[in-house]
C-alpha cells in the first residue's frame, strides 16, 4: 500500500506494482504537485512508525514523474483506473513490497492499451496494460508490463546508487582519500590473495572490469566488495562504521570475444558464486543502456571524468586507501599521437596534469554524474585500459557505450 499526496497532504491511495509504477485510480490525478508515500503505517512524516511490538523503518517519499490515466476514463468514473510512474526507482524492503499481479490472455472483453509514452527526461517508456470489464464497477486489472525502454536508453540496474552530493574529488596520484561510501560501486579483483586490478559492480551478480585482469583459471579470482582502506579491519568515521567488506569468488570469466593482447576491446565482466546484497557500502553504478546515439551524443558532451582506485599513488607505493581523481575529456588523437596508436570509438581518452592512473587501477571504472529521471546518478563511461609508464600521462579507457548490447547479453540471467 502506498499513499498519494497533494501538497504535502493525503490524497488517495495506490498499490506499488513495480519498483517505478503505482496502479490508483485516475480521479487521483491532479494539477497539483504529487508524491508518493511509501513504508508508512500512519498519515503524516514520522520518522519512525512503531507499534507496540516493533518499530518500520523511515518511510519513502518520491516525486511523482507523470500520471497515464485509462483514454477512456471520464466524469462518470468510466475506466477509472491509472497507473503513475515515481521520479526514481523504490528500493524493496521488509515494509515496502509491489504487490502480484495475475497475468491473463484469454479472458472476455479484455482491453488492450499499447502505447509509447514520452515521460518526464524524455525517455520512451512502453506501457502495456490488460483490463477486462467495460464499466469501473467491472474493470479488473489481469497485466500491467513495463517493457522498459524500446530503442531509447535506461539503466541497467534501476537500484543503481545515486551520486553523493558530500563526495569530493580527489587525485590517483599525489591525491588524497575518497569519501567513505562515495563509491560503493568499486571493487578489488584479486588473483592468488593478491590485488590485481579494479572493477565496478554493475548488477547483483557481475563485475565490469578490462579484460586483461583476467586470469587463466577463473577459481584463482575473487572479488571484494565494500572496500575502503585495505589496512582496517572495519572502516569508520566519527559517525560509526560501516559493515565488513565481502569477499566472493568468481565462477566464470566473459572476456569480450574480440579482445587482443593490443588492449583493443579490453573489456571482461565476471560472474560472481552469489547474488550480492546490496547495502550503503555495496550497490551497483549505474550504466546506460539502448539508444547508441543518444550515448554517443552524452559522451561527447562530458568535459570531465573521475576515476578511482586503489593502484600506484606515486614511485613503488600503493594506496591503501580508496583514490579518487578528475580528468579532463580529452580528443582520441591527443592519445593516438602520445601512444603512437590507432583509436576509434571503442575508446575514450582522458589525462590530467597533476594526476593518473597508475598500476593498479586498471580495470576500474571512468564515471561522470548527470541527471537521469530527475535523479543525479554517477554512470559508468569507460574502463581502465592503459596508460603511461610513469603514470603521469593521459590514460586510455575502453569506452564502455558500444559493449551495452554485450554486456546486457551476458548479464541478462542472474541465477
Amino acid at each position: 500500500m502506498v499513499q498519494i499526496l497533494q501538497i504535502g497532504y493525503h490524497m488517495c491511495g495506490g498499490s506499488l506494482i513495480t519498483s517505478q509504477f503505482v496502479l490508483t485510480a485516475a480521479h487521483c490525478k491532479s494539477k497539483y504537485p504529487m508524491k508518493v508515500r511509501l513504508g508508512g503505517y500512519k498519515g503524516g512524516k514520522p520518522k519512525y512508525e512503531c507499534t507496540s511490538e516493533y518499530c518500520n523503518l523511515i518511510s519513502t517519499e518520491i516525486d511523482v514523474a507523470m500520471v497515464f490515466s485509462h483514454p477512456q476514463y471520464n466524469i462518470y468514473h468510466e475506466y477509472d483506473i491509472a497507473l503513475i510512474l515515481m521520479a526514481e526507482s523504490v528500493l524493496y524492503n521488509a515494509q515496502i513490497r509491489p504487490i502480484c499481479l495475475m497475468k491473463g490472455t484469454d479472458i472476455d472483453s479484455q482491453w488492450r492499451f499499447l502505447k509509447y509514452v514520452e515521460t518526464f527526461n524524455s525517455v520512451r517508456a512502453l506501457v502495456e496494460m490488460h483490463i477486462m470489464g467495460a464499466r469501473a464497477g467491472a474493470i479488473l486489472l489481469v497485466f500491467v508490463q513495463i517493457l522498459g525502454i524500446q530503442g531509447s536508453p535506461y539503466l541497467l540496474d534501476p537500484q543503481c546508487a545515486s551520486a553523493r552530493s558530500d563526495a569530493g574529488l580527489y587525485r590517483v596520484i599525489n591525491g588524497s582519500n575518497a569519501d567513505l561510501l562515495s563509491n560503493p560501486w568499486m571493487v578489488i579483483v584479486i588473483e592468488y590473495g593478491t590485488m590485481k586490478c579494479g572493477g565496478s559492480l554493475i548488477n547483483p551478480r557481475y563485475v565490469l572490469t578490462a579484460a586483461h585482469c583476467r586470469s587463466k583459471s577463473d577459481r584463482q579470482l575473487t572479488v571484494r566488495l565494500g572496500e575502503y582502506d585495505v589496512n582496517q579491519r572495519l572502516d569508520c568515521t566519527d559517525y560509526g562504521c560501516i559493515p565488513k567488506p565481502k569477499e566472493i569468488n568468481v565462477t566464470r570469466t566473459y572476456v569480450h570475444g574480440q579482445y587482443t593482447d593490443f588492449h583493443r576491446n579490453d573489456i571482461a565482466l565476471l560472474r560472481l558464486e552469489r547474488i550480492v546484497q546490496y547495502g550503503e557500502h555495496i550497490r551497483p553504478i549505474c550504466m546506460i543502456m539502448g539508444d547508441w546515439n543518444w550515448s554517443w551524443r552524452v559522451l561527447k558532451t562530458i568535459p570531465s571524468f573521475n576515476t578511482t582506485g586503489w593502484g600506484r599513488t606515486g614511485f613503488n607505493t600503493n594506496s591503501h586507501v580508496l583514490q579518487q581523481t578528475t580528468l579532463t575529456h580529452y580528443q582520441l588523437g591527443y592519445c593516438s599521437q602520445y601512444f603512437n596508436r590507432h583509436l576509434d570509438h571503442t575508446h575514450i581518452c582522458a589525462a590530467s596534469s597533476t594526476s593518473s592512473t597508475c598500476s593498479g587501477d586498471s580495470g576500474g571504472p571512468l564515471t561522470a554524474r548527470m541527471l537521469f529521471g530527475r535523479v543525479r546518478r554517477v554512470f559508468l563511461f569507460g574502463v581502465v585500459s592503459y596508460g603511461s609508464g610513469h603514470c603521469l600521462g593521459p590514460t586510455v579507457f575502453t569506452n564502455a557505450l558500444p559493449y551495452a548490447g554485450w554486456i546486457e547479453r551476458v548479464t541478462r540471467t542472474l541465477y
